[in-house]
């Protein structure tokens, strides 16, 4: 799969092994996500290994996603990050959410925070 996203293939092709390293589910693959959100030089697929990091099950995912939220400097990883919080029954995400609403820099992401 790293092959794969490494490479100069579609981005469709690319995004779809960025799903398929998050259904494995494996730490180390929570780890490359990570890799690739802060570094692909497709914003697409870097989305996509937001939707992935929020599918994970892993101790520390919830915790990634909201460092996203919080500090990207990727404006769409970062509204993305605030969408897969809101989706999630995660235990702080109601308020985490209400903070970026009342204390959000921008109005773009304290409407998406707003959306859930």
């Amino acid at each position: 799969m790293n092959a794969v996203i490494d490479s100069n293939e579609s981005e469709d092709l690319r995004k779809s092994a960025v799903f398929w390293l998050g259904q494995t589910g494996h730490p180390a693959a929570l780890n490359r996500l990570l890799q690739i959100v802060k570094s692909d030089r497709s914003e697409e697929v870097r989305t996509s290994a937001v939707f992935s990091i929020s599918e994970m099950r892993l101790p520390g995912a919830e915790q990634i996603l909201i460092d996203l939220a919080k500090g990207s400097r990727d404006r769409e990883v970062r509204m993305e990050a605030i969408f897969w919080i809101g989706q999630k029954e995660y235990p702080n995400a109601g308020e985490f959410l209400e903070k970026i609403v009342f204390e959000g820099a921008d109005l773009e992401t304290q409407k998406k925070a707003m959306k859930r």
